[in-house]
């Protein structure tokens, strides 16, 4: 912007020049005009009187051709000395007419530089306007995405202060409620959580792989066989494992860190890992006893 300004105003001092050029070259053609018309006065002048007073009289009164041919000299003299002054005076004036072409058709150049620069000087300030109104724009989205970051690490802060296990309360405490009180229902130790997130909806009865009409210990579901103990032990732990994972996803689906799940997979295959792979080679090492086998080789 500014050097469109710079150039504006050189633009203008340029056309100013050519304007005083002009000007000057103006009145030299008016002065060799004005000259011209005093020497073609004269020059008349001159022919008048010669024309009313007749030839000169030296012409009759000379005393030998001496005189008569320096009369005769001197009019043809003044003759030629006055078609050279015309002359002069109008290669002036011819001149004067060329440097007033040239100083108007400078001042043609310097009004189009003029408007040249004023239509740069514009588009800079129009460049200038839109991109502070980008700047501002951007600014705005700055804005709002910080303000979402904060959001989310607020979100983020209170859900790990949720997620940390709370300072247990003395036990002598007047105030405290009985350890096996229960909650009323619609009511947390937290506020903003709900207090049954793991409950499932259709039967009223928490999630959870125990059977609820049996004493929750791993003796009353396992027989004798210590094989089968061993089977149940490590059902017991791969479902404690997945229960834990479901429920701890389930609560951070609640307070809005995780997505729901839509149950597409995209084809992946599933996989097993530790006390699942575990148990998955035990089976496969019991389905082989009683098997018949041979060693082959005769």
């Amino acid at each position: 912007v500014n050097k469109a300004i710079l150039d504006v105003q050189t633009a203008r001092d340029n056309a100013s020049a050519a304007q005083l050029e002009i000007d000057a070259s103006a009145r030299r053609v008016e002065e060799a005009n004005a000259a011209i018309a005093a020497a073609q006065d004269r020059f008349d002048a001159f022919a008048a009187s010669m024309y009313v007073r007749g030839p000169s009289s030296s012409y009759l009164t000379a005393s030998d051709p001496a005189d008569i041919l320096n009369t005769a000299a001197t009019g043809e003299a003044l003759s030629i000395s006055s078609q050279k002054v015309m002359a002069d005076l109008q290669r002036a004036r011819t001149e004067q007419v060329n440097r007033e072409s040239a100083a108007r058709l400078a001042k043609q150049q310097a009004d189009d530089a003029v408007k040249a620069a004023e239509t740069s000087q514009q588009d800079a300030v129009t460049a200038l306007t839109n991109a502070q109104e980008t700047f501002k724009a951007q600014q705005v989205e700055i804005d709002r995405l910080a303000a979402e970051r904060a959001e989310a690490q607020a979100r983020l802060a209170e859900a790990q202060t949720l997620a940390a296990p709370s300072i247990s309360a003395p036990a002598a405490a007047p105030s405290a409620a009985p350890a096996g009180a229960p909650v009323p229902a619609g009511k947390s130790g937290r506020s903003g959580v709900n207090p049954d997130w793991d409950v499932d909806p259709t039967t009223g009865n928490r999630e959870t792989a125990w059977d609820m009409t049996l004493p929750q210990i791993p003796a009353a579901f396992v027989s004798g066989d210590p094989i089968q103990i061993i089977n149940a032990v490590l059902k017991i732990i791969t479902t404690s494992v997945e229960i834990t994972q479901n429920l701890g996803r389930k609560f951070l689906q609640s307070i809005g860190l995780l997505p729901t799940e839509t149950g597409i997979t995209n084809g992946a295959i599933p996989s097993v890992a530790g006390p699942q792979a575990t148990e998955f080679v035990i089976k496969r090492g019991m389905a082989q006893m009683g098997v018949p086998y041979s060693w082959g080789g005769g």
